[in-house]
């Protein structure tokens, strides 16, 4: 309902003591836009709720004079031209139309109107009763936002709006269900969102921070950031998981001027994700114990009958001897499955240099002459330039080395390894092709699992821990079959890095 008559004399046997008709306040807060009642002193008498809403943050607008709060409200305003207005106004009412100026320009413009109450005259005996009412009429969305707020109070997904401040404007009744928080409480009317429900991190790290919060983002940037998972703090104390997406209210002038959080409540999903990844990493834990327990079990065994040969005496010297031989072999060899345990369980930290990846390459294939398989071929093809990567080149070179070994073990007739690199500028691509039998179809979802071998020696660790390597560099190993059926594929993607400013 606003204002549009001409001056008004309030006069009414319901009048308080103060000389404050309760009339008056009715009819100001029926007003969806920002309203003030001012005594002669133009002080502040009242500020109904949409002036609470929209300058509640600061402490002036229920108490002080006005024009005080108006130069703290809009600085690059013209105070002295406000307080003229204001003067004139009670000194001569219009009798046909309110005082009217504008505030700012473009599609940021508001309509200040002014509205003297008494036509002039004292309305009152009481100098602190209400004499002048002044409304602020923004000329853009939030004229819209009363008619969007009676839509978005039937969403089961809680809707919140804040303004540019971050200050929350609505908040509908499935956000009060989420948080505990009631829009008409006062923590909600006056502080930021993140205040409110004090949203962080699993870590603990506050998203109020202008780095952080996605509303003040979008204001600051326009990026639109995509949704996301956060904890907030319940009305009870209480932590809940919700997932949050943004969306822009722009203006005539295509700026923000509010901004639309959804909320989701997924804290139960979020339970079930956790007791998922428990349940998995018992299941991995009893893999690996069983995995060690194999491993270790068959060393021992043949450690346990050499051990009975040297110990018997009626043995020939040259048996005992090969006894103790034996039982050489299978310590190194315990002991090599033991820091293949240790480097899978307990990853070294990267300590990360700029590596030339064809020069550690060639270093590399030069230095590998195949043991066991004379009729082994080596043959590169790599991409113009030297592309580099921050990477740590004793971690690069084992996760290189494991995938020449096991193409060198796939083919043990002979075949052919082709090395090839690929740069598109952000990353580095290294394509390890044999010409061997390749990868079974029902072998390839679990050829980086723990312990998944088909060789009748090994750990089953090399590429568990080759994969480990190269997801701590932040890059991708991914495995499949060559397209004409012939071998198989290892390519290792890292992300290139960044030039050096001479």
């Amino acid at each position: 309902m606003p204002f549009t008559t001409g001056p008004m004399t309030v006069r009414t046997a319901k009048q308080s003591k103060s000389g404050f008709d309760p009339a008056l306040r009715i009819l100001l807060e029926s007003i969806s836009d920002p309203g003030f009642l001012l005594n002669r002193r133009l002080e502040i008498v009242f500020a109904n709720e949409a002036a609470r809403h929209r300058f509640g943050r600061h402490s002036s607008p229920l108490r002080g004079r006005f024009d005080e709060f108006f130069a703290a409200m809009f600085p690059h305003e013209d105070l002295s031209a406000v307080r003229c207005r204001l003067r004139d106004c009670l000194q001569c009412p219009s009798e046909t139309q309110t005082h009217a100026f504008t505030l700012g320009t473009g599609a940021s413009r508001s309509t200040v109107r002014l509205i003297c109450l008494c036509s002039g005259q004292p309305a009152f005996d009481d100098p602190l009763a209400p004499v002048l009412a002044v409304l602020f009429s923004a000329d853009n969305l939030s004229r819209e936002l009363p008619r969007l707020e009676r839509v978005l109070d039937s969403s089961a997904d809680g809707v919140f709006i804040v303004n540019r401040d971050n200050q929350i404007i609505y908040f509908n009744p499935a956000c009060e269900r989420l948080t505990g928080w009631q829009r008409s409480q006062g923590a909600v009317l006056v502080h930021e969102c993140s205040d409110v429900m004090r949203c962080h991190t699993e870590t603990g790290e506050s998203m109020g921070s202008d780095a952080l919060c996605p509303a003040k983002l979008m204001v600051q940037r326009g990026a639109v950031p995509s949704a996301h998972e956060m904890l907030i703090n319940t009305r009870s104390g209480a932590e809940k998981w919700i997932e949050t997406s943004y969306s822009p209210i722009r203006n005539a002038a295509g700026e923000i001027e509010y901004v639309v959080g959804i909320m989701r409540d997924i804290d139960e999903r979020k339970r079930l994700e956790a007791q998922l990844a428990q349940s998995r990493n018992l299941a991995m834990m009893g893999q690996l114990v069983s995995g060690i327990a194999h491993e270790i079990r068959n060393p021992l065994g043949i450690i346990m009958s050499s051990v009975e040969v040297i110990l018997d005496s009626s043995r020939k010297p040259r048996e005992r001897r090969e006894a103790a031989m034996f039982i050489k072999d299978e310590v190194h060899r315990l002991d090599a499955r033991v820091r293949d345990f240790l480097a899978f369980a307990r990853p070294r930290p990267v300590l990360a240099e700029r590596v030339d990846l064809h020069a550690l390459l060639r270093t590399l294939l030069l230095s590998y002459v195949s043991m066991e398989n004379d009729r082994f071929e080596i043959e590169t093809s790599f991409c113009i330039g030297h592309p580099v990567v921050e990477a740590d080149p004793d971690q690069l070179r084992q996760v290189f080395l494991n995938l020449i070994i096991n193409a060198d073990q796939a083919m043990p007739t002979g075949g052919r390894l082709s090395v090839e690199t690929k740069s598109d500028g952000s990353t580095v691509t290294v394509r390890f092709c044999d010409t061997g039998p390749g990868i079974r179809s029902e072998h390839l979802p679990r050829i980086f699992d723990p312990f998944f071998t088909t060789k009748q020696r090994g750990t089953g660790l090399g590429l568990s821990i080759a994969h480990q390597i190269v997801v701590a560099h932040r890059g991708k190993l991914v495995a499949h079959n060559h397209s004409d059926g012939v071998g198989a594929v290892f390519e290792v993607t890292l992300p290139a890095a960044t030039a050096v400013s001479a």
